[in-house]
């Protein structure tokens, strides 16, 4: 059986597929799996980066997969997966550091967790100021 991580890591060859998020939540749980995506951001690893923050969209946004998953996953990402992702806003190599705006921009408390394109992006631009910019 393969690690959480490099499943995670691999999450392009299930792009979108909720019965796979589903059944990968269900045998870990949310909490390892979140506790995974942090290794995998930690690693910092390019291309296994982008598959975990595309991973924890598509977990953390309803219609995606069920409601109650999604807000299972988003009541634990300030814990487990936030500090992680502030971490990759000043990464190196580069392409890691402007995903992770995003990601806190789709997923953060308090927000709608749906698809709205431009909500998200207005979203993601105020996350990225208020990380960088702390007094």
């Amino acid at each position: 059986m393969m690690p959480l991580v490099q499943k995670i890591s691999r999450y392009i060859d299930h792009l979108g597929d909720s019965a796979w998020i589903t059944e990968l939540c269900g045998e870990a749980g949310v909490e390892p799996v979140l506790d995974a995506v942090s290794a995998i951001l930690r690693q910092g690893e390019p291309l296994a980066i982008h598959n975990a923050l595309t991973f924890c969209r598509d977990l953390g946004i309803h219609g995606v997969v069920a409601a109650s998953l999604a807000n299972a996953a988003r009541s634990e990402m300030p814990k487990l997966l936030f500090p992680a992702l502030q971490g990759c806003l000043y990464a190196r190599p580069y392409p890691p550091a402007p995903r992770s705006p995003r990601t806190m921009g789709h997923l953060a408390p308090g927000i709608p967790a749906r698809r709205d394109t431009r909500r998200v992006t207005r979203l993601s631009r105020h996350v990225r100021g208020r990380s960088l910019c702390r007094s």
